[in-house]
């Protein structure tokens, strides 16, 4: 017996119920443009007796997509090239990683009962919270944006309040350039200030 694919198995009638859309070990969300993914990664230290896996959580923009990435495809982003994406682990108190392990010869009920907790109590909600850019917007204008750098945070916040012509970008330029200030960043943030002004 596969556990592994039991657990995935168990995760696909779950997900298919909030409109999730499966692909090998991730599942899509669609919104508009955007996406919410949820991927299973399995550790390198897994064998055919043991696996150990963790999830992944991700948002991608379609915005983002066109503007920053140039990638107008209409294809299933990579969770890779998410604009938000964090461990499970990240969501839970503490902030800690946190893996699963599964003897393949053994079925564990355990741990399919706590994925799929897991995933309803804290993965498809982070989703939703961040799904549209509205949404990714206000995580970006909040302190609590794990889950992307701070360069990348004020490149993708003033990217999509340029694009929603909102009067607040002014001022987000004016942290951006401030917080990049004697660090690596600071000429990839004036770049990026002068491709915003290319923006219409």
């Amino acid at each position: 017996m596969d556990n592994y694919k039991t657990v995935i198995t168990a995760a696909n009638s779950l997900l298919k119920g909030y409109g999730y859309n499966k692909k090998g070990t991730v599942f899509y969300l669609s919104q508009g443009k955007n996406w919410g993914l949820i991927g299973f990664q399995k550790s390198r230290s897994s064998t055919k007796e043991y696996v150990r896996f963790t999830i992944n959580v991700g948002v991608s923009s379609g915005a983002l997509r066109r503007c920053i990435d140039e990638d107008d495809s209409a294809q299933n982003p990579d969770m890779e090239s998410s604009h938000w994406q964090c461990r499970i682990g990240s969501l839970m108190p503490g902030h800690t990683d946190h893996w699963w392990e599964l003897n393949q010869n053994d079925t564990d009920e355990d741990v399919i009962f706590d994925v799929i907790r897991k995933l309803k109590d804290l993965a498809i909600p982070a989703i939703q919270m961040r799904i549209s850019d509205s949404g990714l917007i206000d995580m970006w204008k909040s302190s609590d944006y794990g889950g992307t750098t701070l360069f990348k945070k004020y490149v993708y916040l003033t990217t999509l309040l340029k694009l929603g012509k909102s009067e607040e970008l002014p001022a987000y330029i004016e942290e951006f350039i401030n917080s990049s200030k004697g660090t690596p960043f600071e000429v990839d943030t004036k770049l990026h200030i002068n491709v915003l002004e290319k923006i219409h």
